[in-house]
């Protein structure tokens, strides 16, 4: 079982689980000293969160698997030129045949269904102690979630096929997170200041993987991804974009310093 949970660990990519757990952890510490604010809960939290994130990426590998990514003699050619993005072959582990697409959506209905138990189990708590004021803000963030994060490459939406995956990603892990951290340690719905936050926080996660989709154009055009880089069209425009989603952050923070009081 051990060996089975670390084969799906390692293939659910929990080396970009810091994404996810950098700004749970940081909402957690800006929720300290609120009304309502419950410490048990911080475990089932920060577990809810991991195992979302990780269902989401095998998720992602099942939905882009089922549509035909990866092309391997596409990916053979690709590598040969260099590119990374070829390199990080989805569902390999199918392709070698360590596992089937029926395993790899076990996992995923694993990861996810855990997640839910950690949902279910601070709405509860919330509800107990708040009322449906405090359990439905709780439940509304998750279940948002859930849907976005499905439909950044499972049907009908598949956001991440028409060039909004980078801006599905900076929502998901921004304000998605942070704002439904907040709301499942506290009970409240929404704080201006943290929302201002995690805006920045969002540009900041969408700038790593938009990094590479600029990096990585042509390689992902070869593949039949449709990234943001490939929504702005020319050069100067995803150069621009960078920039832009780089100097953001620092706008926000700025914005809760002048507008909410923070500290230099």
């Amino acid at each position: 079982m051990a060996i089975k949970l670390k084969f799906w660990l390692d293939n659910a990519r929990k080396i970009a689980l810091p994404q996810s757990v950098i700004p749970c952890i940081t909402a957690i510490i800006l929720a300290i000293g609120e009304d309502g604010f419950c410490w048990p809960l911080l475990f089932p939290v920060i577990l809810g969160v991991c195992a979302a994130h990780l269902g989401m990426n095998l998720a992602d590998d099942y939905f882009d698997y089922r549509k035909g990514i990866p092309n391997n003699e596409i990916r053979s050619t690709l590598k040969e030129q260099g590119s990374i993005r070829a390199r990080m072959e989805k569902c390999h582990y199918i392709q070698s045949g360590e596992a089937t697409e029926k395993d790899l959506l076990k996992a995923t209905v694993g990861f996810l269904g855990f997640a839910g138990l950690m949902g279910l189990a601070v709405v509860a708590v919330q509800y107990f102690r708040g009322g449906i004021g405090a359990a439905l803000p709780v439940a509304a963030y998750a279940v948002l979630g859930l849907i976005i994060g499905v439909e950044y490459s499972g049907k009908p939406l598949q956001l991440g096929y028409h060039g909004l995956g980078e801006l599905v990603i900076g929502l998901m892990f921004g304000p998605l997170n942070m704002l439904g951290v907040y709301a499942a340690m506290t009970g409240q719905m929404f704080r201006p200041d943290i929302f201002l936050f995690s805006l920045g926080i969002g540009c900041m996660v969408t700038n790593i993987v938009y990094v590479h989709s600029v990096m990585e154009s042509s390689a992902d055009r070869q593949l039949g991804k449709y990234t943001f880089a490939h929504l702005l069209g020319s050069n100067g425009a995803q150069i621009a974009a960078i920039g832009i989603l780089a100097i953001l952050p620092f706008v926000f923070l700025l914005a809760d310093i002048v507008f909410f009081g923070w500290t230099p």
